[in-house]
């Protein structure tokens, strides 16, 4: 069917059937679009990802050898003299 004879077929309809048409059709088209659109969106968080890793690495290595360095004291932060000796 071409567009024109599908027009030619909704002027044939009450306003009500062709609204309820019209919305069906709309449904359909936003369900195809969706759905076209999630693998490109995977593959931009995968790129996204990716590019994210290439940056947090190498600064996050530098971080951890801080931390390894680091003399950590055995005593309690909030040590009142409470200890009993």
């Amino acid at each position: 069917m071409t567009a024109a004879e599908i027009l030619e077929e909704l002027r044939k309809l009450s306003p009500s059937e062709r609204l309820g048409v019209l919305e069906a059709a709309l449904r359909l088209t936003r369900e195809e679009m969706r759905q076209a659109e999630q693998p490109s969106n995977a593959a931009e968080d995968q790129s996204y990802q990716a590019l994210a890793s290439k940056i947090v690495l190498p600064k996050h290595a530098i971080a951890s050898d801080l931390r390894g360095a680091a003399v950590v004291d055995s005593e309690d932060f909030y040590d009142l003299g409470t200890k009993s000796e």
